[in-house]
């Protein structure tokens, strides 16, 4: 995590469920945090924003810890 060039791209992901466009990654206290706009079924597009926290290997959403804010 960090180093740009150690990304690489491994598919398409809906975090917890939602769509997640215009992304950006925030870390506080060693957490890194998946900040996109989506919308729910029935709203229109990126009508929400979602925070997420990442796995510690940043590979995917946590789900264990769901949503963090909407």
């Amino acid at each position: 995590p960090g180093d740009a060039g150690s990304l690489r791209y491994s598919g398409l992901v809906l975090p917890n469920g939602t769509h997640a466009r215009d992304k950006s990654i925030f870390m506080d206290g060693g957490k890194a945090y998946l900040i996109a706009a989506g919308n729910e079924e029935g709203e229109s597009a990126n009508r929400t924003i979602y925070i997420h926290q990442l796995t510690s290997d940043w590979e995917a959403v946590d789900t264990e810890a769901g949503v963090i804010a909407k």
